[in-house]
């Protein structure tokens, strides 16, 4: 995986995904508005901290809980559902992990599952697990089922079909009411770590009984994740490099200029693999550079995601949202430095600004956001009202919304109008896209 997916893949959906939060009307809290007891710590969330630099973790029924917010987020549910085929048992709690090797989603269940149904289900190839064609024996339409393969790591089975790779899914089994889902390697990963786990992510972890989203990034562990993975993109580019250049390798590889042309003394030895100057000159070791410009390589991405730079590579970040009567999103960061505060505070402000930005450009993204409009002055003022406040070597601001009476059935008022809209526009409901096929 490239070196730079994890990173931005994470940080821009972490970013949208707390600005878009405080979209969730909230006329009746979905929670209790007293904290409840800490939920104990499972083995998966030990690993978690002892490994992970970056995770979030959230409780589906805080947002379904809320009417509206059940038919907001109808359609990222729904494909949650599908994805995890836990309909018949419900998601409790979702926590997406980033490792070296790609994200892992920790998926803890309210009803215990079905492992054996459920490994068959999570099991399916990209192509489908059962195929439909002419086999040797000349049967039409037969199911053929691909072999359920197996892994062993930190003392649990990860189950895949296809060929082992580096972009194998897989699943394995925790126990009766959890279960891991992503890459081969990188659920592998997360099992064999021999780490020691972080005070930080351990706490942040611990908060996940008390708020209804919990986001938090190591800065140090990212910037070494990213090293590994430009580390390992390179050393398979140069593997691959090489055995290419094997093949050839009884070609002349010097240049003769009295000759004007290639010299066949050149030629390398029988056995003798040829590798090139650039591959040579690469697999010799390099200097040392600053681990967290590796994260913003990309003129595409690194140019989005640069300003935000100081956040990511801070010591430790935090932030949680809460979905009672008034909804609060609140970050900490911290740092190592104080001098590190000033190009902090400003990346803080641009993500304040940025959040306020989008109470504006959402509700006119086309049909993305459906009925949306009446949210977008209370939202923008929220995000303008946030103030940031520094302590020591520690940046904190929170953003709160408390939504003003009847605002709901306008959101909701606006998202029957843009059904009906999109229903007059595509003419047959089942031509219409998902969100105008549901009639709640």
């Amino acid at each position: 995986m490239s070196c730079r997916v994890i990173p931005y893949s994470f940080g821009a959906a972490g970013l949208v995904f707390a600005a878009v939060a405080l979209w969730l009307p909230g006329e009746v809290a979905s929670r209790n508005q007293a904290d409840p007891e800490p939920e104990p710590s499972g083995a998966e969330m030990k690993l978690i901290a002892s490994e992970a630099p970056f995770f979030v973790t959230f409780r589906p029924a805080d947002f379904t809980g809320d009417e509206l917010a059940k038919v907001v987020t109808q359609d990222l549910f729904a494909g949650m559902e599908r994805e995890f085929h836990s309909s018949s048992y419900g998601i409790d709690r979702l926590t997406m992990v980033a490792v070296r090797q790609g994200p892992v989603q920790v998926v803890r269940t309210k009803k215990a599952y079905d492992a054996e149904k459920l490994r068959e289900a999570m099991t399916e190839s990209r192509y489908g697990f059962k195929t439909t064609s002419k086999d040797k024996f000349g049967k039409d339409d037969a199911p053929r089922k691909l072999p359920v393969q197996e892994k062993k790591a930190g003392g649990k089975k990860i189950y895949y079909v296809g060929n082992p790779g580096p972009y194998a899914r897989g699943w394995c089994p925790i126990d009766k009411n959890t279960f891991l889902s992503g890459y081969v390697d990188a659920i592998a990963t997360l099992l064999d770590t021999k780490g020691k786990p972080s005070t930080e992510m351990t706490e942040a972890l611990a908060l996940g009984s008390k708020h209804s989203l919990v986001m938090a990034l190591d800065g140090k562990r990212l910037r070494a994740m990213v090293k590994q993975q430009r580390e390992d993109r390179e050393r398979e580019r140069r593997e691959w490099q090489k055995k290419q250049e094997e093949r050839f390798k009884e070609r002349p590889r010097d240049f003769d200029k009295d000759k004007g042309g290639l010299s066949r003394d050149a030629r390398p030895a029988r056995g003798e693999v040829f590798v090139s100057a650039q591959v040579a000159a690469e697999d010799k070791p390099k200097d040392d550079s600053d681990d967290s410009d590796l994260m913003f390589d990309s003129m595409e991405m690194g140019i989005v995601m640069l300003p935000y730079k100081p956040l990511l590579i801070a010591k430790f970040g935090l932030l949680t949202l809460d979905i009672k009567k008034t909804y609060t999103l609140a970050a900490r960061i911290e740092f190592d430095k104080k001098e590190q505060m000033d190009d902090g505070e400003t990346a803080l402000k641009s993500l304040l600004y940025v959040g306020r930005q989008l109470a504006v450009i959402l509700p006119n993204a086309g049909s993305e956001f459906p009925g949306m409009k009446p949210l977008s002055a209370p939202v923008r003022k929220a995000f303008g009202a946030a103030k940031i406040e520094r302590k020591d070597t520690t940046l904190s601001t929170s953003v709160t919304l408390t939504p003003e009476a009847g605002l709901a059935k306008k959101v909701r008022d606006g998202i029957e109008e843009e059904r009906k809209a999109r229903m007059k526009r595509f003419g047959d409901k089942d031509k219409a896209p998902r969100l105008g096929k549901d009639k709640s």
